[in-house]
């Protein structure tokens, strides 16, 4: 069933296998090629000092670089097309233990041989973590981090066993008892092994940390407690207590702000401890803490923070700089073109992409679907179908009442979202609820009230009373009755499907214990069936007296998943395939094509001149003259002065008084619902969608091309590749090719998805020829990203800044950089600084006093300061600066609607305005957010400028962005392929 409002996902479960990694490995090495550049400064760095205290091995985009103390230039040791990192020098100096990917897993530990220059791996984990070294240089002890529990809410810190192996051969071992939060592994001088565990309270949510030890007779001590969260621990060589990173309160959980971490030292046996240096980077390699420091014999720190290499006097915190130059050799992939932009032609007509959640009338004679974000009826005699509502909302989730006369529904229109029932007879529509969020509607048996899931559990509404009903608290999935109306059943988030008794107060009663996923199931109305969606399929089973178990399950359509309900009968299930509608009898069977019988023709304006109006012209960097544009056919046919004979007929003249023109605007981070005439209205003609359902996106692609409604254009990822239903790296491919089939330009992929996984669907969207795009919020995802040849690389990192390795990278291998800023506190700075943004009356008719009181309220950064967040954003916006003076290809995006303070449309003209406080030109801005986002959505030779032969997409400006970027927001008209929009006439009349 279509969530449009959802960001979606596709998740994984990795089964780990060196020769299914090894495959992927070796396909992701072919056709690398090699880039060099030189940098100084460092990025979340691991750092080691060598026993002697002469040298310092560090690690600088996944590599590993020795340098001598003193600075200077420093070697690279490791190459390839690999992440090495966290480092650690063995007793005697002539070995180091580091962690890395090059075998294809999450990351396991490797041994290199400064030497012989040989690496050995040592462990065979899914991910292995945090190495050190036994006194005597015969063991290495290290984390088995616990990758499934990624595959949830992401916790921090994530589930570890400690793990250690002689190296001489000897057995591995594995610390007794559950998963814990471990931090670090180390070894006391004695030898005696001993972590770090993190322990949060359940009510408080307070954390702090215990340091244990491992004795000689098996047993564990706890050596010391500590306040807050103890990251990294080395002894010092005195045994006299231990350096550690330190972290204690946390600012703004959204953006991951914490209060600077301080490098400490803990007294052994007891003792306070003491703050030595505050530390500001974080490591967040996969969720994994702070980067390693290194302390010598003497009690000097190194580490790496804020670009720099630092030597700390652990005595009295003074420092200094440890100055180095890093030639830096890299092998990467190159990166897939974006899939060409057809753009559509307005002769003849075609079927839709998609069809979707097929409904039957009871008698079978009538079936509704969606398509292009509308409703629409067929009748079983042939005929054509018909759309059942005019106007410019969304309807989606249609349900037949029992007589068959009448059809519930969801309706959003302008921000709003209703519960609705359209009498097939009359056509008439009546309202039986308005809010934000019904969904799932379903009649009762008697046809006298509708189910539907609320904002806060499941209610009935009758159709001749309005106050509905509370049935239960808890949110299911497509609620709905029993024939008799004694029981209402339900999909729960935990993936079981529960029986809920409406008279009296009983439990509710769960009829499936399965193993597998659940989604949307339905029970058939003589309760003998059980339907639901699973891997992209339907599947059924027979309802009996116990709960339904794995063995009761079998699959009756490889496809339907979301899109699928049940004849009035309840003996077929009825499902959506593309633009084809099926029939499948659930006794077994052939199933029947129910043919789609809905043409669209692609929608053409009537010609259109626009008089008097001043051109952005890219090279030169100005507006042009007053002068003409000629649309026809939804293109630019000439720019230039026009006379009376040249106007074709039935022309459109709108006069532009001296107005400004630029390109229509580009947002290349949105998660796209119904709300799309609010992006038209502040000038956003396209959007890269980077996380949404395939199909629902695809009805969306079909609006914007047939009608004249306010749609931009969309090029869309479709859902996201994240963390559970494909179990190897052959169902990742899978994935992948399904996406393709969906009319998925490129695909998303997040770092909850085992490495393995990614690495399989990466491959395959390079064979299908889809560009990737992913988040690059810490090193390990962005040179990960950069290696696999990454098209894009999303957000950006508040609590830790990039640096010129970074940024150098990007440059060098031509990785395109949207940072996001809205939601890294961009927009919260900017609405803080301005609060009159909130209050402006064409903003307000726009987004409804609820949805403004929650930015207002609920801002991801109440919490922070307004000092902190300046602070935190103006090293942001110097970094993007850089960035772009290094040569960094930036994209525009905003992210809405995720955070609060983002606000679909208005968002990505103040994220213009956060380009221009970084330290780029208007102009640069202008051709960020039209031409080179063009570029990179493969349409820059049909959109991006105004010129002859591209799509009239336009936004016409009372005032000149080039003077001040902030008058893109002065917008009088929009034009989306010669359609043109006054932006007053799309604002709902709120006040």
């Amino acid at each position: 069933m279509m969530r449009p409002l959802a960001l979606p996902v596709i998740v994984a479960l990795v089964v780990f296998s060196p020769r299914l990694s090894a495959q992927v490995t070796a396909a992701a090495e072919a056709n690398r090629r090699t880039i060099e550049f030189q940098t100084s400064q460092v990025t979340e760095s691991d750092v080691t000092v060598s026993p002697d205290g002469d040298w310092l091995v560090f690690s600088i985009l996944g590599h590993l670089y020795r340098l001598p103390v003193e600075g200077g230039t420093a070697e690279q040791l490791t190459f390839g097309p690999h992440f090495d990192a966290d480092p650690v020098f063995s007793p005697d100096g002539n070995r180091l233990a580091f962690v890395s990917d090059r075998d294809g897993s999450e990351a396991n530990i490797f041994v290199f041989d400064l030497a012989t220059r040989e690496i050995t791996q040592v462990s065979q984990e899914r991910w292995a973590a945090r190495p050190a070294w036994s006194p005597d240089g015969q063991m290495l002890a290290y984390l088995s981090v616990l990758r499934e529990a990624m595959e949830g809410d992401w916790p921090s810190p994530i589930p570890a066993r400690v793990r250690w192996v002689s190296l001489d051969g000897g057995d591995l071992q594995t610390l007794d008892g559950p998963p814990r939060q471990f931090r670090s592994t180390f070894f006391l001088p004695d030898g005696r092994l001993g972590w770090s565990v993190v322990e949060q309270e359940s009510e408080s949510g307070r954390r702090s940390s215990q340091i244990e030890i491992l004795g000689p007779d098996g047993t564990v001590s706890v050596l010391r407690t500590i306040d807050g969260l103890v990251d990294r621990i080395v002894p010092a060589s005195s045994g006299r207590g231990l350096y550690c990173h330190r972290v204690q309160e946390v600012y703004a959980e959204y953006l991951a702000v914490t209060q600077p971490a301080h490098l400490t030292f803990v007294p052994l046996p007891d003792g306070e401890a003491r703050a030595i240096v505050p530390v500001t980077e974080t490591s967040r390699f996969y969720w994994f803490g702070r980067p390693r420091f290194a302390v010598n014999a003497r009690g000097t720190v190194y580490l790496a923070d804020a670009g720099r290499l630092w030597e700390v006097l652990s005595s009295n915190g003074a420092r200094r700089t440890v100055a180095f130059n890093a030639p830096v050799r890299m092998q990467i992939r190159e990166t897939v073109s974006p899939l060409a932009f057809s753009p559509p032609t307005f002769e003849g007509s075609r079927p839709p992409r998609v069809v979707l959640d097929p409904v039957l009338s009871p008698d079978g004679k009538t079936r509704v679907f969606e398509a292009t974000g509308d409703l629409w009826m067929q009748r079983g005699d042939g005929g054509p179908a018909r759309q059942l509502l005019e106007g410019p909302g969304f309807e989606w989730l249609a349900s037949f009442s029992p007589d068959g006369r009448r059809v519930a529904f969801v309706q959003e229109l302008l921000g709003e979202r209703s519960l609705k029932v359209f009498d097939i007879e009359t056509g008439e529509v009546e309202t039986l609820q308005s809010d934000r969020y019904y969904s799932y509607p379903a009649w009762s048996p008697d046809g006298r009230s509708v189910v539907y899931r609320a904002r806060y559990g499941v209610e009935a509404v009758s159709i001749t009373e309005p106050h509905p009903e509370k049935l239960t608290d808890t949110l299911v999935a497509r609620p709905h009755f029993s024939a008799d109306g004694r029981y209402l059943y339900g999909t729960a988030d935990d993936a079981v499907v529960y029986r809920f008794t409406l008279e009296g107060t009983g439990q509710p009663e769960p009829i499936t214990r399965l193993t597998g996923s659940v989604t949307e199931a339905l029970v058939s109305p003589d309760g003998q069936w059980l339907v639901f969606g699973r891997d992209h399929g339907i599947w059924v089973a027979r309802l009996g007296a116990t709960p339904v178990q794995e063995t009761d399950v079998r699959q009756v359509s490889p496809v339907g998943e979301g899109d699928f309900s049940l004849s009035g009968d309840g003996t077929s299930v009825v499902y959506a395939d593309g633009n084809r509608i099926w029939q499948q009898r659930l006794a077994g069977g052939a199933p029947e094509e129910l043919p789609v019988r809905l043409t669209l023709r692609n929608a053409v304006a009537p010609p259109l001149v626009i008089q008097g109006v001043r051109v952005l012209d890219f090279e030169s960097g100005t507006f042009g003259a007053e002068t003409d544009v000629l649309i026809e056919n939804g293109r630019i046919q000439r720019v230039g002065t026009l006379g009376q004979r040249e106007l074709p007929d039935g022309a459109v003249t709108v006069d532009a008084a001296g107005r400004f023109a630029v390109p229509g605007l580009f947002d290349m981070h949105v998660h796209a619902g119904a709300e799309l005439h609010a992006l038209v209205a502040y000038g956003v003609t396209s959007v890269r969608d980077v996380g949404g359902g395939a199909r629902w996106l695809s009805a969306l692609a079909d609006r914007s091309e047939a009608t004249n409604r306010p749609v931009p254009r969309l090029f869309y990822s479709g859902e996201i590749l994240a963390g559970q239903c494909a179990k190897t790296p052959s169902q990742a491919r899978q994935c992948v090719s399904r996406l393709r089939q969906d009319g998925s330009r490129f695909i998303k992929v997040y770092s909850t998805l085992p490495w393995p996984l990614r690495a399989a669907a990466v491959e395959e969207a390079r064979l299908q020829g889809l560009p990737v795009v992913a988040h690059g919020t810490n090193i390990g995802e962005i040179v990960r990203g950069v290696n696999a040849g990454y098209l894009s690389l999303e957000h950006t990192s508040v609590s830790s800044r990039f640096f010129d390795d970074v940024h150098s990278l990007l440059a060098a291998a031509g990785t395109h950089w949207t940072p996001t800023l809205a939601i890294r506190g961009g927009n919260a700075l900017l609405i803080r600084g301005e609060p009159e943004r909130l209050m402006d009356s064409k903003f307000r008719a726009f987004f409804i006093e609820r949805r403004i009181r929650w930015a207002q309220s609920t801002s991801s950064v109440r919490s922070v300061p307004d000092k902190v967040l300046n602070g935190l954003l103006t090293e942001l916006l110097a970094g993007v600066g850089a960035a772009h003076e290094r040569g960094v290809k930036l994209l525009a995006g905003t992210d809405v609607p995720v955070c609060p303070e983002c606000f679909i449309g208005a968002s990505l003209h103040w994220e213009l305005e956060l380009l221009v406080r970084a330290g780029l030109t208007s102009l640069e801005v202008l051709r960020i957010a039209t031409l080179d986002a063009a570029a990179v959505v493969g349409a820059e030779h049909d959109l991006g400028s105004l010129e002859a032969g591209k799509l009239a997409d336009i936004v016409l400006l009372d005032a000149n962005p080039l003077e001040d970027i902030k008058n893109t927001q002065s917008i009088w008209r929009v034009i989306k392929g010669g359609s043109v929009f006054d932006p007053d006439e799309l604002r709902p009349n709120r006040n």
